[in-house]
């Protein structure tokens, strides 16, 4: 067994913090080791360093495109599992511990649009306005039907310029016609208007929501 090959059952052995020194020293010895590139990267990004993990795929993209596409998959994956947990932290009011998983979620898979979305709710939660409506805009340049983005920027125009947040709540409602919050935000919206009438007819329909959901 030559030393590589020992090294690398080592690895395959490791905890993924001590595999991460072992695959090192394979990649001194032989720089272009797919499996040490691929593994390298799925530990760091286990242990949540996902910035390098991201260097090391970028290395094995340039060796072997089938591992580099298959480890996307699994960054993919776990970049929708990170945004989840962020999303339960935010939920229980631990907005910076949210943020972190959020970004790390991104760094992961640039184009998840939850991470985004989930940013865009813990600036508005901090009332950082300017920088939510930059992360909901961003979401919506990926998908610009996107629901939860449209709530998000409804919710940043709601106070400045609630004309304008009823035309988000109003796409976001067409998309999601059975959600309650679009119809509670625009009701909001139409009373600051001083349209109570409109008002009226959403509260009316959130109250029809809410007691169908029961």
């Amino acid at each position: 067994m030559s030393f590589i090959d020992r090294l690398s059952h080592a690895a395959r052995s490791e905890p993924a913090k001590a595999a991460v020194v072992t695959w090192r020293k394979v990649l001194e010895v032989d720089p272009s080791n797919a499996e040490a590139l691929y593994s390298i990267a799925e530990c760091l990004a286990a242990l949540g360093k996902c910035s390098e993990a991201i260097i090391y795929l970028t290395r094995l993209r340039a060796i072997s495109e089938v591992l580099a596409k298959e480890l996307e998959h699994r960054f993919m994956l776990g970049s929708y599992a990170m945004c989840d947990i962020a999303t339960r932290l935010l939920e229980n009011g631990l907005t910076e511990e949210a943020r972190n998983s959020f970004e790390q979620a991104q760094v992961l898979m640039p184009r998840n649009v939850d991470c985004r979305i989930g940013l865009g709710r813990v600036a508005l939660m901090e009332n950082k306005l300017e920088l939510a409506e930059s992360y909901f805009r961003s979401a919506l340049l990926i998908e610009d039907e996107n629901p939860f983005a449209l709530l998000g920027m409804g919710d940043v125009l709601l106070e400045s310029k609630p004309e304008m947040a009823i035309d988000f709540f109003t796409r976001a409602i067409e998309i999601s016609p059975l959600e309650p919050y679009g119809y509670y935000q625009r009701a909001s919206a139409y009373e600051k208007l001083g349209k109570l009438t409109e008002a009226r007819v959403d509260w009316d329909r959130v109250k029809r929501l809410e007691s169908e959901e029961m």
